[in-house]
């Protein structure tokens, strides 16, 4: 352990660093020009108009054009089909006009005239108010279609991929590329049709984006969102020239005017500060130090902009691709530079407070729902936001594991009150000795824990003695 801590040690220090010169580069961004789209220039292109391929990776060049038949200008379907890289728009544009008896051709034609109305951009806004985006190019390499997708709510990149005739309902193509996401590869399914976009990926990403209302006044009238602007971009530069020794990403909150920054904590970070070694916590105080003068950095850009009136940074123990946490995922939280959540604190965290707060009831409950809450009915007729309580626990449940406690204190992190988050916790149907093994299990996914360190890390999530002895009896 002790290595592991000197390992740590150096690790943080060297982050300090890195989160103090992103903070120096950050601040040169004030004097950026900040309008309300986030000092953006990029104009969106209209949904009819053809799209540019000229920018797009890859695509085919003036120079680099298939050979054009000499009498007017244009390339025969032979040529076109045996070229190496041309756009399914381009292809379409030299075709179109082409008479022919062959049915082949004249098949291929009306595919490329659909591939060309399944080009272009296409977003769709969130309920959190967040905007995705994704720029569609089709082009023909040796007779077969591929796509080329760049899609702005993906922190990595999709290859290109093959084109075939989609089976799917409401669709006219599909693809399966490859992607990376945090040097992991990932599976993608993408479905075209002219006025709608399905991208899916891993087991829970499922994004639909369309054209929207398709009118000329709402392209024209378009801003470039936060997260697409200059100052976004220069933001993620930034954070990936100087800080390379933590993963991170970043993400905007358009409803919340929030923006997120994360970075993965390094490996039993968790562990090891609950040695309590204080040379460690020396090192991870002055970490703490550079990431509030960091956040406070790009809280004045933001504000600045008029894009975003609150910056939070956290430490988390693994990135997702959703960037979905909860706070028993916090290592460190940070809003616009004040601590609100720090693990070595006992008592910031929510679970403990969610303990306090519960009182002599809430171990009653602790007492007769500690082992697994009821899923049944009762004389009791929820209120609304008991029900809403209810929903958000089971979808916290599907996606993590919780105690008793911790559910309570995420819920009432959430905004419902502590009544409504006690009902949820109670009626949710959870087995909290299951989740104290499925939590378990996710602690030795990415550390290595003695089977004691394992009980009290438990015990410090909120199980009881009994339930983190069960889980650890179960892993080892």
């Amino acid at each position: 352990m002790r290595n592991t801590v000197h390992s740590i040690k150096n690790t943080l220090l060297k982050g300090a660093a890195a989160m103090m010169a992103a903070a120096i580069c950050i601040t040169t961004l004030s004097g950026c020009g900040g309008s309300g789209n986030g000092g953006g220039s990029a104009d969106s292109p209209a949904v009819n108009e053809t799209t540019d391929t000229s920018n797009v990776e890859g695509a085919t060049s003036e120079s680099e054009a298939p050979d054009r038949s000499a009498g007017d200008g244009t390339a025969s379907f032979e040529e076109i089909m045996s070229s190496d890289h041309i756009s399914a728009e381009e292809a379409y544009a030299q075709l179109k006009d082409v008479s022919t008896a062959d049915a082949r051709q004249a098949e291929f034609v009306r595919k490329l005239k659909d591939l060309k109305d399944c080009s272009g951009k296409f977003a769709n806004t969130t309920e959190s108010g967040n905007r995705y985006s994704a720029d569609v190019a089709f082009y023909l390499s040796s007779g077969k279609i591929y796509c080329t997708v760049t899609y702005t709510g993906y922190r990595g990149e999709i290859k290109d991929g093959e084109v075939t005739d989609s089976e799917e309902d409401g669709y006219l193509f599909e693809s399966e590329p490859k992607g990376d996401l945090y040097g992991n590869e990932q599976d993608f399914h993408l479905y075209f049709a002219r006025d709608k976009l399905h991208i899916t990926w891993a087991e829970t990403c499922d994004y639909l984006l369309d054209r929207g209302d398709g009118s000329a006044e709402s392209v024209e009238d378009y801003k470039v969102p936060f997260d697409e602007s200059d100052t976004y971009k220069k933001i993620e530069e930034i954070l990936d020239e100087n800080y390379e020794s933590l993963e991170h990403d970043m993400a905007y909150d358009a409803k919340n005017r929030e923006l997120n920054i994360y970075f993965q904590a390094p490996d039993n970070l968790r562990a090891a500060l609950m040695t309590k070694d204080a040379s460690l916590l020396e090192s991870w105080n002055t970490l703490i130090e550079s990431m509030k003068s960091f956040c406070e950095s790009v809280l004045k850009v933001v504000e600045i902009g008029g894009n975003a009136d609150c910056v939070n940074v956290y430490l988390v123990d693994k990135l997702n691709s959703e960037n979905e946490y909860t706070q028993s995922d916090y290592v460190l939280w940070i809003r616009n530079g004040e601590v609100k959540y720090n693990c070595v604190d006992d008592s910031s965290s929510p679970a403990s407070s969610a303990s306090q707060k519960s009182g002599e009831s809430g171990r009653k409950t602790e007492t007769t729902a500690g082992t697994k809450s009821s899923s049944g009915s009762d004389s009791h007729t929820p209120t609304f936001g008991e029900q809403n309580a209810l929903e958000s626990a089971h979808q916290y449940l599907n996606y993590t594991a919780f105690s008793y406690t911790g559910l309570i204190g995420q819920l009432e992190f959430e905004g419902y009150t502590h009544s409504e988050a006690v009902y949820a916790a109670d009626h949710c149907g959870a087995d909290w000795s299951q989740q104290a093994v499925k939590m378990a299990r996710q602690y030795l996914d990415y550390s290595s824990f003695s089977r004691s360190e394992l009980k009290d890390q438990l015990e410090f999530e909120g199980f009881t003695s009994e339930q983190a002895e069960y889980a650890v009896s179960v892993v080892y």
